[in-house]
């Protein structure tokens, strides 16, 4: 089964992002493009999109948590 590991991203000069709010839930499906997550940043309040079309298997990160770039947030596995 494909996983796909759901990073923070790098914007600009940012070290780190803040989860504000999981716009998915667990077990939900999301379609590749689709909004996924809003993180805050000292510049920039904006969503990530979902790198991959599959279930939202694990959120890693709890809401209201600051996050280094590149750590990863989440989990997608490819729907069966």
């Amino acid at each position: 089964m494909k996983r796909t590991e759901v990073v923070m991203p790098k914007w600009g000069e940012m070290t780190e992002g803040e989860i504000a709010r999981w716009l998915k839930k667990e077990g939900e499906y999301v379609q590749e493009g689709e909004e996924l997550v809003e993180i805050f940043t000292e510049k920039l309040n904006t969503t990530m999109e979902a790198p991959e079309s599959g279930i939202l298997a694990k959120i890693l990160v709890a809401e209201n948590t600051p996050v280094p770039v590149g750590t990863p947030i989440a989990i997608i596995e490819e729907a069966q």
